[in-house]
């Protein structure tokens, strides 16, 4: 739950989250040659992790079969 005090948005833990983006969940350090080149390390590993994800996902089960009154008694 966020709060407005008089220093800014924050969270009930009095942390200030104002121009604050999300932390990834695997850090990696850019390295400034790179980037400046126009390639994201960090993006690179979201992507292939992502993508390592989705590989080991199992299919979502298929859709039932409509029900009617007689299915439910009625």
């Amino acid at each position: 739950r966020d709060v407005l005090g008089s220093r800014g948005l924050g969270d009930v833990y009095k942390r200030q989250v104002e121009n604050h983006g999300v932390d990834p969940d695997i850090l990696i350090d850019n390295d400034p040659i790179r980037e400046e080149a126009g390639e994201d390390q960090q993006l690179d590993k979201a992507i292939q992790t992502a993508l390592e994800q989705i590989k080991d996902r199992k299919p979502l089960p298929g859709v039932p079969a409509p029900r009617t009154f007689r299915d439910l008694g009625l």
